[in-house]
């Protein structure tokens, strides 16, 4: 039997519909430069609603500073209204916001793999960081290959602060609402430069909503830690 964790628990008898920019996040605080993180997050169903614009929604993975403000991440959304179909794109955020790659078209039932690390393992003060995001592709869907690989350009714009958490988040703007169902993230695995092993199984929610995940496993190699989680689930509001 797998054993889990739920964080917080919201029920109600009838449809939530959400404040304007809200977040769910699940949050890995370790205080510590990160060196890596990669995952696999399968992709939900679309949103049922028809309007075209004002409903901004998005589900994305990644590393940011300890204020939050600076991140590399990867993000499936749906462009900011309508049509109401998913896309894939690999971002640094957000002063500006800026989109590394072109953006791609997924699917129900693709399966993003995604890998965000330092190449230098945290090992010197100029970090390289390289992101490499790629579609799996459902035997129905008829879309074309769709790989990511980008890299950080930190001389040009460089980093207030190491990245020190990982947030696993679904994120809402304007009149957008949480909608379409459940999410998982999957196959989990998040290096840091400390041997505190607390933030790995000390992970918390930001906010009250449904959401379960198995617990960590924690692993200690020489000055770094690996964190390991099965799957984290985004079960609703």
């Amino acid at each position: 039997m797998k054993l889990s964790v739920t964080f917080f628990v919201l029920f109600a008898c009838c449809a939530i519909e959400v404040a304007s920019n809200a977040n769910y996040a699940v949050i890995f605080n370790a205080q510590a430069r990160i060196t890596a993180l990669s995952y696999q997050l399968n992709i939900p169903a679309v949103s049922p609603n028809t309007s075209n614009s004002g409903d901004a929604q998005a589900i994305w993975a990644g590393l940011t500073t300890a204020d939050a403000l600076t991140i590399f991440q990867n993000v499936v959304e749906n462009q900011d209204g309508g049509p109401h179909t998913w896309f894939m794109e690999a971002a640094f955020c957000c002063s500006p916001y800026t989109v590394l790659d072109t953006s791609g078209q997924v699917s129900l039932g693709d399966t993003v793999q995604a890998s965000i690390a330092d190449w230098t393992e945290g090992d010197g003060q100029d970090p390289e960081w390289h992101g490499s995001f790629y579609a799996v592709r459902n035997s129905g869907d008829n879309l074309p290959p769709l790989v990511q690989d980008v890299s950080l350009d930190l001389a040009a714009d460089p980093l207030p602060s190491p990245f020190t958490q990982v947030m696993f988040v679904i994120e809402l703007q304007g009149s957008g609402i949480w909608d379409w169902g459940e999410v998982e993230f999957h196959d989990i695995s998040i290096q840091a430069l400390t041997t505190d092993t607390a933030w790995c199984t000390g992970a918390f929610a930001n906010s009250q909503f449904e959401v379960a995940m198995d617990l960590p496993t924690v692993q200690v190699d020489g000055a770094f830690t690996l964190c390991s989680i099965e799957r984290i689930h985004f079960y609703g509001p």
